[in-house]
This record gives structure tokens, sequence and C-alpha cells, in this order.
């Protein structure tokens, strides 16, 4: 709609003055305006230094306000547009180095599946989790739906034996004070991201967890974490 409205906008202001003139003082050329020295040109230590493209351009922008204004937006929006993208760039840049570094702590996965048309080679996999340089962990990892209040949102859940194979996966914790989260059998812990997609679920809220599309769970949020990748549930 803005986009429009500019172009209409731009149209008029065109057209305008053009439509309001009489066919036959149209078919004439334009008189071409009277020369003007503008104020630089007075100054003769300054403008008889400049080439002679360097005072094309200053008499164009000074003496047609219009190419002036259009040349400082023209540039205005262009810088506005770079500082932008280096704005996005240096905040997606952070993100990815805390996500990567401080949060998710695992640098690889070897995925289990029997499902589809070709098997998983558990074989080629066994062997490469029996070196022991690896520090291995199972876990399971399903994506499912997730709803509360009204709302619902696809998640992955996320699950672990115990909090020390927790620990060597993921660092759950809070995101302004840096608290440590541990799971307990009250209930599951969802980052923040999750939360936001179910309509800002709290601390002590219970959602309900689709396993299967007849089979629902209803869990108590016991933390809201600290994660940047995606909405999880552990």
């Amino acid at each position: 709609l803005a986009a429009v409205l500019l172009v209409l906008f731009t149209v008029y202001f065109a057209c305008s003055a053009i439509l309001r003139e009489q066919p036959s003082q149209l078919m004439r050329p334009k008189a071409p305006k009277t020369g003007k020295k503008i104020l630089l040109e007075r100054i003769g230590v300054i403008w008889k230094h400049l080439s002679f493209s360097q005072k094309v351009t200053m008499r164009n922008l000074f003496r047609y306000k219009r190419r002036m204004f259009m040349t400082v937006v023209g540039i205005a929006g262009c810088t506005a547009l770079v500082l932008t993208g280096f704005g996005i760039y240096d905040s997606v840049s952070d993100i990815l180095n805390k996500q990567f570094d401080e949060i998710s702590l695992h640098t690889g996965m070897a995925i289990y599946s029997d499902e589809g048309e070709e098997k998983a080679d558990t074989d080629a996999i066994n062997k490469l989790l029996s070196d022991k340089d690896l520090d291995t962990v199972d876990v399971y990892i399903k994506n499912l739906s997730v709803k509360f209040d009204g709302k619902s949102a696809d998640s992955s859940i996320f699950v672990v034996r115990d909090n020390d194979e927790l620990k060597k996966c993921v660092n759950v914790k809070d995101r302004i004070s840096g608290e440590k989260y541990s799971l307990t059998d009250d209930g599951i812990i969802i980052n923040e991201k999750l939360a936001t997609l179910l309509g800002n679920a709290k601390k002590g809220d219970e959602i309900t967890v689709y396993i299967s599309e007849t089979e629902t769970v209803p869990m108590k949020i016991t933390d809201i974490c600290e994660n940047y990748a995606g909405p999880y549930l552990y």
C-alpha cells in the first residue's frame, strides 16, 4: 500500500504542472533556465582548482534544487541500508557464536533411523561411537506439536537419561541471571522461543504435548531457558 501511494504521489507531482498547460505551449521547446553563477563560482581560489566535471556537478547541485534533494536523499538512503546490513550481520553473528559456543555443547550428531526405504548403517555408526576418544551421549529427539491456551507450535523434544548427560549436550540456563537449570520429575524445561510461540507461557503453566495424532500428554513447565536455534522442549 505504501509503495502504491508513493508511486501515485510521484506521478501526480510530476504530471500536474504539465497537465495544466495548453497543448500549444507543450509543443514548443522548453526555454533553458537563465544562467546564474553559484556562490562557489564567486570564490575564485576554490573554483579555479576544481576540475571540469567537479564544476558541472556543483552547478547541477546548487542550480537545480530538485537534483540536490534527490542526491542527498539517495545517498542517505544507501548509507542507511549499508548501516542496517552491518547491524543485522553483527547481531546474527553474535547470536550464532553464543548459541554454538555457550549453549549447544555437542560438536556432531550420529542419527539412527529405521524409517523410509533406506535403513541407517548401524554397524558403521557403532564402530564410530566405539572410538575411546569420543565422548558420546544417547539422546532421543522427535518433532512434535505443543498446545497451550489455544495456541499451538511445532517443537523438538530432547530426551536424555539424566542431568549429567544433558549437561554434556546443552547448557540449560537462564538468559539474564545465568542460573543453570536441572531436569526434575516435576515437569519439563522449554526454551524462550517456544514460550513466545505459545503466547508467553510461563513457569508453572501446564502445556499439552502431542506424542502422536491421537495421544496427548499434559506437562508442567518447571523452567524457561535460553536458546536461539529453534524451539526445544527438554
